[in-house]
């Protein structure tokens, strides 16, 4: 959808420099670096299991927008740390109908063994 009123969903991993213990602030970070969310109003955040552990979930709204992240930074140890994360967003009304089957998908997130 080229105007960005359809909900999008993406499912990403990366790398990060964060630890486990600190994903609602990478959460929160991550939310607020996305384009036209830097002032956006939380509305809901806590953790979450996802990704088969322990994360966080947090919903935003700027402008007539809404996010829906969820949010896992792997354990690592010495090794590379990732973190994966399940963004919406859409206008808020559209992402309002689709709500329940992004928490679905969410919840779906399995990490390879």
């Amino acid at each position: 959808d080229p105007s960005g009123g359809k909900p999008m969903i993406r499912i990403a991993k990366a790398r990060t420099g964060a630890l486990p213990s600190e994903t609602p602030q990478m959460a929160e970070k991550m939310l607020h670096d996305m384009a036209g969310f830097r002032d956006a109003e939380i509305t809901e955040q806590g953790p979450v299991t996802f990704a088969g552990g322990q994360g966080q979930s947090i919903s935003a709204v700027a402008g007539g927008r809404t996010m829906i992240q969820y949010l896992r930074v792997l354990p690592g140890g010495s090794l590379i740390i990732c973190l994966i994360r399940v963004v919406a967003r859409a206008d808020t009304a559209e992402l309002e109908k689709v709500r329940d089957a992004v928490k679905a998908i969410a919840e779906s997130v399995r990490l390879p063994q």
